[in-house]
């Protein structure tokens, strides 16, 4: 499997330093962290070419509207939501949703690489 680019979006956490670093020791991952939500945030995810994006949000309904905007702009991009306020984490991609619990975030990622790799082979 070739190495994929997964961008973060989110505040500078906990839950954000402790999901970059899980997903940094994956060698088949390019980790790369946006902090905040703001529009400048919107223009450096397009700019990031990211294969997978993760919205990390303390607040889910807050992640929603995040994620909203994000396959907005990027329609054919990959998400993954996760909030730390409801026990489980969405996935979004190719007009589908996933529901996962937030244990399965590497295995979700794993999971759509291979759709989405698949997909654009």
């Amino acid at each position: 499997m070739r190495q994929s680019r997964v961008v973060l979006v989110g505040d500078a956490n906990l839950l954000s330093t402790g999901i970059a670093s899980l997903l940094r020791a994956e060698s088949e991952i390019d980790v790369i962290f946006l902090d905040g939500e703001d529009l400048e945030v919107l223009a450096k995810v397009r700019g990031a070419r990211a294969d997978i994006i993760v919205v990390l949000s303390i607040d889910g309904a807050a992640s929603l509207t995040w994620v909203a905007r994000i396959l907005h702009e990027n329609p054919e991009t990959p998400v993954v939501a996760v909030g730390l306020d409801r026990p489980d984490m969405h996935t979004y991609w190719s007009g589908r949703v996933r529901q996962a619990s937030p244990g399965e975030l590497l295995s979700a990622i794993r999971e759509v690489q291979q759709v989405h790799q698949s997909a654009n082979s």
